[in-house]
């Protein structure tokens, strides 16, 4: 049995017209969600009073053989040739240009191409900086 080092949050919410509060365990090497558990300010209050409750909780089950790997992240700058931000068919020439960068585990932050302020312009080349993403798994 492997021991992780994690990391306990706990804080409150609110949606609309919902509060409470959320506790969420999290992996401090991959940086990877574990644990959700939302709770209502009644079991926040029991569960303070050291008294034993219920919940509903949510296991994020995804890449489990990822926990206790290490989470990496680089920048990189994605050039889309032949266009600006503002045309027609751009976002879709930047997802083309992306795909080159996924490889080995790397994701794109998704919104990085949406975000103007990433952008630097050279002749009719865009230049985007976009953050990459990936965890290796644990040896």
């Amino acid at each position: 049995m492997q021991t992780l080092k994690g990391s306990l949050r706990m804080g409150p919410y609110s949606s609309g017209c919902d509060f409470g509060f959320h506790i969420e365990l999290h992996d401090v090497n991959s940086r990877m969600r574990v644990l959700y558990v939302t709770l209502t300010p009644e079991q926040f209050g029991t569960m303070m009073a050291n008294r034993h409750i219920e919940v509903n909780y949510e296991i994020i089950d995804k890449d489990f053989n990822l926990l206790g790997g290490e989470a990496q992240n680089k920048t990189e700058v994605v050039v889309v040739k032949g266009t600006n931000g503002f045309d027609k068919g751009f976002k879709a020439k930047a997802r083309r240009a992306l795909k080159k960068f996924e490889v080995d585990g790397w994701y794109a932050r998704s919104g990085d191409i949406d975000n103007y302020k990433n952008y630097s312009y050279v002749g009719d080349e865009t230049h985007i900086a976009v953050v990459f993403f990936r965890t290796v798994p644990p040896k």
